[in-house]
């Protein structure tokens, strides 16, 4: 009878220790299961942030964006002889190759016209406004209004606005309005 107890205690221990086997080999299986889950989403995770990374999809469509806009610049620098204004996917002006920041105060003038009608040509405003155009000496000035006379099919208005000693003489297709001393109409030497 002793032997008999001793086996079936060995039995016992024989099986809890098979049961704990088991609940152990289950218990590591549902670990691997969450693991592999919790791998799997965190792979997801770093996809969608790798898209969304300035590289990813913002970049993609950023590029698609620059692609009409550059292009304008490049027709805008053919018309006018112009250094070629660039806008870079890091939003950086360049002319002819250069940092915005190196050009002279007459070269920024330009490139900020040539971007105002990249921006009026592809949002479809068809207004293009620039200011002092003083800035420009007297053989960029004419270059500036037969560039504004080729822009006349492309926008419904085009203003040009400068400081000037007296009232440009321009093509009849161009309109001109003096404003001196508040008041629109000839210049006081002229009304005299």
């Amino acid at each position: 009878a002793g032997d008999t107890a001793r086996a079936l205690a060995e039995a016992d221990r024989a099986q809890e220790a098979a049961r704990a086997a088991v609940r152990a080999w289950e218990d590591a299986a549902r670990r691997s299961s969450e693991a592999a889950a919790t791998h799997a989403q965190i792979r997801d995770w770093l996809a969608l942030a790798e898209a969304f990374a300035p590289a990813g999809i913002p970049g993609e469509l950023l590029a698609e964006a620059l692609g009409p806009f550059n292009a304008r610049l490049r027709v805008s620098a053919e018309r006018t002889g112009w250094a070629q204004v660039h806008l870079g996917e890091d939003m950086a002006v360049t002319a002819a190759g250069r940092a915005y920041g190196l050009l002279s105060e007459s070269e920024r003038w330009r490139a900020d016209a040539a971007l105002g009608d990249a921006l009026a040509h592809l949002s479809g405003v068809r207004l293009l406004a620039l200011d002092r155009i003083d800035v420009l000496d007297l053989a960029e000035r004419q270059v500036l209004v037969r560039w504004a006379l080729t822009l006349a099919d492309e926008h419904d208005t085009v203003l040009l606005a400068g400081t000037l000693k007296a009232p440009p003489r321009l093509p009849a297709a161009i309109d001109v309005d003096w404003i001196e001393r508040g008041r629109l109409g000839a210049p006081a030497e002229e009304a005299a």
